[in-house]
């Protein structure tokens, strides 16, 4: 068995999830379940590719080191746990660009749908409201509040000018 290079595999999807490496090497190798030994090869694979720089690991997510761009990918059984907070930030950014005036209750909605999620759960929802609130916090994008008498429901967001 042959098993595809960890770089060619970051270098497409990154930033990936190290459990969605393995289940690509399980599925190129046409291997039914992830035992222990498939396990250590994909984690021996990923330590080697980390060491010669060609990768680099945070936290659970692998990152090609010789490109900085974020994809916004649509699964097919998508788990926001397998998600990067960084494509996550991407998906918000390409919503607020095509959706001018949206309110804060429909960036979850938006935003997941672009991921493959045909409704979004509360914990689908919590998450992106996270990531939301962290560029929030980080000035990467702004709140346009609405006048005093529109409920809080009603602010607009919308990406920095």
């Amino acid at each position: 068995m042959t098993m595809p290079k960890i770089n060619d595999i970051v270098d497409i999807e990154g930033p990936i999830h190290v459990k969605e490496v393995t289940n690509r090497i399980k599925d190129s190798c046409n291997i039914k379940r992830a035992g222990s030994n498939l396990k250590k090869r994909v984690n021996a694979a990923i330590s080697e590719a980390e060491s010669s720089g060609d990768i680099i690991r945070i936290g659970d997510f692998l990152y090609d080191a010789s490109n900085n761009n974020i994809v916004i990918r649509k699964r097919e059984k998508p788990n926001i746990d397998l998600i990067s907070d960084e494509e996550i930030a991407k998906n918000i950014e390409t919503v607020l660009l095509y959706k001018q005036n949206v309110t804060t209750g429909q960036i979850a909605k938006e935003t997941s749908r672009n991921f493959g999620f045909k409704s979004t759960s509360k914990k689908t929802a919590t998450r992106i409201n996270s990531v939301l609130d962290l560029h929030l916090t980080a000035m990467d994008i702004h709140i346009n509040i609405a006048p005093r008498y529109m409920p809080a429901s009603r602010k607009n967001i919308s990406s920095k000018p």
